[in-house]
């Protein structure tokens, strides 16, 4: 995403300088937020949002996460 969003967040907690929050979304593309879902495009170009690929559990030390689900 190029322009904000409501969900977008201004800040993490004991993050004064905002290193964390710019390192978590914006590392991989500078100046574009990354949000860490999995969406597939489909072919009218409409998207579906399959979950969240930062999210993980931990059951019997096997991780997954919501997309994986």
């Amino acid at each position: 995403m190029t322009a904000p969003l409501p969900s977008m967040p201004l800040h993490f907690v004991n993050d004064p300088e905002n290193q964390r929050c710019l390192a978590s979304y914006f590392d991989v593309c500078p100046g574009v937020w990354r949000h860490d879902d999995w969406v597939t495009v489909e072919p009218d170009l409409s998207l579906v949002v399959a979950g969240r690929s930062d999210s993980t559990l931990n059951r019997m030390a096997v991780r997954m996460g919501s997309a994986d689900i």
